[in-house]
């Protein structure tokens, strides 16, 4: 067995024990979990519940929003959610369980897919040593809130379509396309970032960015507007009364601007201004590493690559990059507010290492350098402080508490 498969299944065994000890109740509502930088468990697991548990209290045919998610959003996970309490389910753990099941094949998925894509072993083990030196994924996989479905869809879409392209059958493709309609039932926040990969994809396979294949992969969010529209018309009885709320969600998430509920502080110049340092702050939250300083790392790595002669193919960062940042660059009151966004470009950071370890260990090899010194930031960063001190010790306290209960 080779060391990748070897990281991978660690991986899968280490998030899975993550995972389960999370889910305990004596864990996922205390308070290290009560914030945004450790997953706002009770928020994302809760208030969900809560709100599924309401529906399930009623008789099935009276509830009129069962896909929606606060009377605007594609909310599948929240019908999920109440079909589990339906079913019998009194605490969100069993739902969890199946979650991880989940997250845990969304790891393997993107472990082959990069492996295919990319044909080198440096891109699956950087990913796998992501998830284990960052909580990007520890804190969140295991919640009930839409976070789960995307990691792990966002995932089954890039592997399902790269074995399209390798094997050419067409069944991959239609798995592709039936796992981004479930992505887009669930929240907004990967549905441009996955088309653009997957239209980067076929590009780099010798599809046109204007072709049927990428207007058939377009087709789920159409499909997906379409049913959160009919389901607002059945929920408020015509859609002059639904698209108002579709409004002010717009308003709200762009410029800052709510006009009920609680109260928030629109956004103004200033906030324009410095919102590349904001991204910064939001990248370095989960991935330890601030955004900016990964614009900095790009010289090191053009020298890098100039000095190794490299024949690395860097033409995929014209869509890995706008992929990855466009939640930031579409939606800014949200990217403004929240920390959690962060996390929205993991797959951009998994692949800059990646070809940032590969250049830096082949400049080490030419010039004679020492590996581990050079190394060493990275090691400190990602193995002791995100891997050790965070992922490792969080999983201790979580144990012990569970023994303590």
């Amino acid at each position: 067995m080779s060391v990748a498969k070897k990281l991978l299944i660690f991986t899968c065994v280490f998030y899975g024990f993550f995972a389960l000890s999370l889910i305990h109740p004596v864990n996922r509502t205390h308070k290290q979990y009560s914030n945004s930088t450790y997953g706002k468990l009770p928020r994302h697991v809760d208030r969900v519940w809560g709100l599924a548990a309401a529906d399930a209290a009623k008789p099935f045919k009276e509830v009129k929003d069962h896909y929606l998610f606060h009377e605007r959003n594609p909310g599948l996970f929240k019908f999920i959610a109440e079909l589990f309490i339906r079913a019998g389910a009194k605490e969100p753990w069993p739902l969890q369980v199946v979650l991880t099941v989940l997250v845990i094949l969304g790891i393997i998925a993107q472990f082959y897919w990069l492996k295919i894509y990319f044909k080198h072993d440096a891109f699956p083990i950087v990913g796998c040593l992501l998830i284990l030196g960052t909580h990007f994924l520890t804190v969140f996989g295991s919640t009930i809130h839409q976070h789960p479905y995307n990691y792990s869809f966002f995932n089954f879409c890039m592997f399902f379509l790269v074995k399209y392209h390798q094997t050419k059958s067409k069944r991959y493709f239609i798995y592709t396309f039936l796992c981004y309609l479930f992505l887009c039932q669930n929240y907004y926040m990967f549905w441009v970032s996955t088309f653009v990969m997957m239209v980067g994809i076929n590009w780099k396979n010798g599809v046109k960015i204007f072709s049927w294949k990428n207007f058939v992969l377009g087709l789920p969010t159409v499909i997906t507007v379409i049913i959160l529209l009919a389901n607002m018309v059945y929920f408020f009885g015509s859609l002059d009364k639904g698209i108002p709320v579709l409004r002010k969600i717009v308003k709200s998430r762009t410029v800052g601007i709510v006009e009920e509920g609680e109260p928030q502080r629109p956004m103004v110049m200033k906030d324009y201004l410095t919102y590349p340092f904001t991204i910064s702050s939001r990248i370095e939250r989960y991935f330890y590493i601030p955004g900016i300083l990964f614009l900095f790392l790009v010289w090191p790595l053009r020298r890098m690559r100039k000095i190794n002669q490299s024949l690395l193919d860097y033409t995929h960062f014209y869509y890995i990059v706008p992929a990855a940042l466009s939640w930031y660059i579409l939606v800014w009151e949200h990217s403004d507010v929240h920390q959690v966004v962060g996390r929205y470009s993991f797959f951009l950071w998994m692949i800059f290492l990646a070809y940032f370890f590969i250049e830096l260990y082949n400049y080490c090899l030419r010039r004679n350098k020492n590996t581990l010194v050079y190394f060493s930031p990275f090691i400190l960063i990602f193995g002791c402080y995100g891997f050790l001190g965070i992922n490792v010790r969080f999983l201790a306290m979580n144990i012990y508490r569970i023994l303590l209960n």
